[in-house]
């Protein structure tokens, strides 16, 4: 309820307006969105540090409750110039599907993540 006074000359105007609001609640279900995740490792990065930080991956996609698809490794790959000390990258490509909110909890944690030269999350159009 709202109130409002005026005065027009001597007369005292008094108006209330009552507004009323139908509130309605919708439940939205969150489309999964279409992700390539390009991953670049340290060039001399053994086999077996490689498979642990696949399974760290893997885990943290699930418990954000996405979808991992099938790898593509680039290998290998000589580097432009040095990022610290390395010289060269070994590449990794994942396809990935996420909810629009959970891409940048992914996003922090890979920036956290100390195996990593660099990463890029890129959405894909539909």
């Amino acid at each position: 309820m709202v109130q409002w006074e005026s005065k027009q000359g001597q007369r005292k105007t008094r108006v209330i307006f009552i507004l009323e609001f139908n509130l309605k609640f919708v439940i939205l279900q969150l489309d999964m969105n279409t992700y390539e995740l390009a991953l670049m490792l340290p060039g001399e990065t053994s086999t077996a540090k490689q498979k642990s930080f696949v399974d760290k991956l893997e885990k943290l996609v699930d418990v954000l409750k996405g979808e991992l698809g099938k790898v593509n490794d680039l290998g290998k790959v000589d580097l432009a110039y040095k990022i610290g000390k390395e010289t060269t990258g070994l590449f990794l490509v994942y396809p990935l599907k996420l909810e629009g909110n959970k891409a940048k909890a992914l996003d922090e944690k890979l920036r956290l993540e100390g195996d990593l030269l660099r990463y890029l999350l890129i959405r894909k159009e539909k």
